[in-house]
Order: C-alpha cells, then sequence, then structure tokens
C-alpha cells in the first residue's frame, strides 16, 4: 500500500475485538469461535502487533480496535501492556455504537482519556448514536450528541489530553 499509495494509509488496526469479558479466558482475551486463538494461543495479539511492526515501513500507526471500551479498558489495557511495552503498538480505536441515553463524557471522554494517559493515540471507530424517538426532538437530541462529542474530543486534542486523529462515522 505505502509504495502504490505513499501518504495514503495512515495507521491500520492489527487486531480487532480481542478482548471479550464473557468468552475470553482467564485474560479476557476471546477464545470462543475465534480461530486465532484455537491456532496460535492467547499469543496472537502479541504476534499479529510484533509482525505488523516488523514488516510495516513505519509511515503508519498500528491499532487495536474493540467496542464497548468503557466497560473493559482495564482489561484491554493490561492485554496490550507488553505490546505497548515492546513498541509495537501505538494507538487504541474505540468502537462507539451508542445511544441518545448515554452519557458521552463518561463513555467516551474519559475513556479516551485513560487510554491517552496510558500512552496511547485514540480514534473514535464506527460511530453511531442510535435514537429511538424518531421525533424532530429526538433528533435534535441525537444531533447535540454528535455536536458534544466532537467538541469534546476537540478540546481535549487541543489541551494535549488525548492524541486523537480519526471520528470514523
Amino acid at each position: 500500500c505505502q509504495e502504490n499509495y505513499p501518504g495514503v494509509i495512515y495507521a491500520w488496526d492489527v487486531v480487532n475485538e480481542a478482548v471479550d469479558h464473557g468468552t475470553g479466558d482467564e485474560h479476557g482475551i476471546r477464545k470462543g469461535n475465534n480461530k486465532w486463538y484455537e491456532t496460535i494461543g492467547p499469543e496472537f495479539i502479541e504476534c499479529a502487533f510484533r509482525y505488523a511492526r516488523k514488516y510495516s515501513d513505519g509511515t503508519a500507526d498500528l491499532y487495536y480496535n474493540d467496542y464497548g471500551c468503557a466497560g473493559k479498558k482495564e482489561t484491554i489495557v493490561k492485554v496490550l501492556q507488553p505490546i505497548l511495552d515492546a513498541g509495537n503498538i501505538d494507538g487504541i480505536g474505540m468502537q462507539c455504537h451508542i445511544s441518545t441515553g448515554d452519557n458521552i463524557e463518561n463513555t467516551v471522554y474519559k475513556t479516551a482519556k485513560y487510554f491517552a494517559d496510558k500512552g496511547y493515540k485514540v480514534e473514535i471507530t464506527e460511530l453511531d448514536i442510535a435514537n429511538s424517538v424518531k421525533t424532530d426532538s429526538g433528533e435534535k437530541k441525537q444531533a447535540r450528541k454528535y455536536k458534544m462529542l466532537f467538541q469534546l474530543m476537540e478540546q481535549a486534542k487541543l489541551k494535549g489530553e488525548i492524541d486523537i486523529d480519526s471520528i470514523t462515522v
């Protein structure tokens, strides 16, 4: 990609949705319905990042991406710590499937700041804010939630609290 499209790819999601409290092993690593875990074992995450770093040209950041990060941020950080220590990961992508009833500051901002405080860049991925009230007032509330999220992330970046490159809707 970097030879054919230099400068276009700035980040790679190396591993996606590997932490799961429900079907995870004793460390929280997803093992149910996971061919990587079945074939390699729990070290598949470290292997993926080690090889991604080894074979990348160094121009794109390497990310771990997951859903429900607010509820499993400590487990994610614990699983990724050896990878961070080895210098093989740059950031965490936070899938944000949220609703108008969610507290944006708690579910998104505080989790992103937690990851940033641990040394990670952050991306908001798969952002969608569900709105179950299909009226003008419901849509206005949904619009306010989007605005709030973007403003919180912009302010956090400007203050140097969170190194965020992207919000993908």
